[in-house]
């Protein structure tokens, strides 16, 4: 059902335009397709190095490299080309560390046509890539027009400094902000190296109409600071995938965490958190799309929590009876969620003041006596982990929740309610709720009748160590 949690903080984008009359477009013509040196002269045209007051545009093969402990200036950057136009920041030199500092507006891809056009950046070797601030209302965007395609890949140390890139105030950081985009954050091969990324203006993956963005966060720290938000699919498609077979990262979000933000989005979040850690979130947990808890073949977790403990979670878009939006563990995941309790009825998965649960996966309590603890812990089980239990004689799973023992909840008796995943169903008739409790199993309940809103509902239930639905 659909649940407005709070009023979604304005966003409002307009660069400033007072010093964009004096700037100097400033064109990379290096020649070949190999690596050029940014800070060469006769690599421009004019021919001059870019400052921190011009336009500097790279539009032909050959990659502009700053390295061996150089930086780079510009007031604003454009990178695009037709088969692709990058710019590469490398390294350290006598303990020098190479920067690059685009004061306002950096574009990676672009098609004044209809033509496809990419732009990269690369960050390595400690090197330190810093974005927007100094007073400007800029923007990061990778495939900012239709048909363009742009991409950052950020990796490596250099005596224990990791790469890093940063998105200042007031710059808002577009992962596909109308086309195509990808960021890349750690080195699967060298899980070690932990390059930072920090997105102080917001961070929105898969923007507009269209538009499909995709973060895979590998290694290293990911901070949407001061109190900005991070968008997985607002209009167009987002995924963002959290770790990989033998690694992951780690994400704070001072503001709102929003999975699909639109009705005409789609939005993804996928993968585990390290062990004893989660995704913190500040503000509002807003999921309208499909939360993931993949443990890519490992017993791994995901969870969520804030400062308290139990992030406030909703949904402002309803999943339809037919609808696969919801919260799901698959590959050896747990996704681990704490909500508040009340005796007046709580829910999992979605706000509490919703008395009818849409999200696949998620659980009403109801009709509460005896209530005791202010905080309800559980997590949702991928049926392949180690550490499900035998289910019921004669029963198959369908979904599988654990009752977490820290922080401590129970009750006297509840009416519990269950939205279950009708994609594994063989007979929906023969569905029934599950409860184990000292060593043993008791199947009881049935769907809802018609019509059917794929809900099971059970009164007077008692405490519980694990919740299914079986079949």
């Amino acid at each position: 059902m659909q649940t407005r949690i709070r009023m979604v903080r304005t966003i409002v984008l307009a660069l400033m335009v007072g010093s964009a009359a004096q700037a100097a477009t400033i064109t990379w013509n290096a020649s070949g397709s190999s690596d050029a040196d940014w800070n060469t002269a006769g690599n421009w045209s004019p021919q001059q190095v870019p400052t921190r007051y011009d336009l500097a545009v790279v539009d032909n093969p050959a990659r502009a490299v700053i390295s061996n402990g150089q930086s780079g200036d510009a007031l604003d950057l454009q990178a695009a080309y037709d088969s692709d136009a990058s710019v590469k920041v490398d390294g350290w030199a006598s303990c020098v560390q190479s920067v690059l500092t685009v004061y306002r507006t950096a574009t990676f891809g672009g098609s004044p046509n209809t033509n496809s056009r990419s732009g990269y950046l690369y960050i390595d070797h400690g090197a330190a890539v810093t974005v927007g601030g100094n007073g400007y209302n800029g923007r990061l965007s990778l495939g900012p027009t239709q048909y363009s395609d742009g991409q950052v890949t950020i990796k490596g140390v250099y005596l224990s400094i990791p790469s890093s890139l940063t998105v200042n105030d007031d710059t808002a950081f577009y992962v596909a902000e109308t086309g195509t985009g990808r960021v890349y954050q750690g080195n699967p091969a060298a899980p070690t190296e932990s390059p930072d990324v920090a997105a102080n203006g917001g961070l929105y993956i898969g923007y507009n109409s269209g538009a499909v963005g995709t973060y895979y966060l590998y290694a290293g720290d990911l901070s949407v600071g001061h109190s900005s938000d991070l968008y997985v699919g607002t209009s167009g498609t987002g995924t963002f995938q959290l770790g990989t077979t033998d690694c992951t990262g780690t994400v704070s979000v001072s503001g709102d965490l929003v999975v699909r933000g639109a009705s005409g989005g789609t939005g993804t979040f996928r993968g585990y958190t390290k062990a004893g850690e989660s995704v913190s979130i500040e503000y509002d947990f807003v999921n309208n799309g499909k939360v993931i808890a993949d443990g890519y073949g490992t017993d791994h977790d995901l969870e969520f929590t804030d400062s308290g403990g139990a992030p406030t979670i909703g949904n402002t878009i309803e999943n339809a009876t037919s609808g696969t939006n919801g919260w799901y563990a698959q590959s050896h995941g747990k996704l681990v969620l704490a909500v508040p309790t009340s005796a007046s009825g709580f829910n999992w998965g979605e706000a509490s003041a919703d008395t009818t649960i849409d999200l696949v996966n998620s659980i009403r309590f109801s009709q509460i006596t005896g209530l005791s603890g202010s905080t309800a812990k559980l997590g949702l089980l991928a049926l392949d982990r180690s550490d499900v239990p035998s289910g019921p004689n004669g029963y198959t799973y369908r979904s599988l929740w654990k009752v977490e023992s820290s922080p401590s909840f129970t009750f006297t008796t509840a009416s519990v309610t269950v939205r279950y995943d009708l994609t594994y169903v063989g007979t929906e008739a023969n569905l029934k709720l599950a409860f184990y409790r000292n060593g043993t199993w008791t199947v009881t309940g049935s769907p809802a009748g018609e019509p059917n809103d794929n809900t099971i509902t059970v009164a007077g239930v008692a405490p519980f160590t694990y919740l299914a639905v079986v079949e």
